[in-house]
């Protein structure tokens, strides 16, 4: 059965001047499900020393925990380089290759694993 759910991830971090790289810093990300325009479900997280694409994957991690494997999931996405993991097969090669050489593989890793009992649909 097909599901559609508006699926809403929003992700922020906040880097501190003192880091080594001002990419990392504390983070967070909220997870919003609305089902035939009614919230379902609200998601939220955080963490230190983090990244934005860091908050962005395990946003989608925990989204995928909360999925019911049974449905057809249709999820709306607002970050174009997340989609091309999926919809152009470089998770697949990923992991083929074992995620050598890949940002934030141990993440990547925990998703594709959570994907295969699932049937989602991704969009821009």
């Amino acid at each position: 059965m097909m599901v559609h759910l508006h699926v809403y991830i929003g992700v922020s971090y906040i880097a501190t001047h003192h880091s080594k790289d001002d990419s990392i810093g504390n983070g967070g990300y909220g997870i919003v499900l609305v089902d035939d325009n009614v919230l379902s479900k609200e998601i939220a997280g955080g963490y230190c020393s983090t990244t934005n694409a860091r908050m962005y994957i395990m946003a989608l991690i925990e989204l995928v925990k909360h999925l019911d494997p049974v449905n057809t999931i249709e999820i709306y996405l607002n970050n174009g380089n997340i989609l091309d993991t999926f919809n152009k097969g470089w998770l697949d090669k990923w992991n083929r290759n074992h995620y050598v050489k890949i940002k934030h593989s141990d993440l990547w890793r925990e998703l594709y694993h959570l994907i295969q009992s699932r049937k989602l649909m991704l969009r821009y």
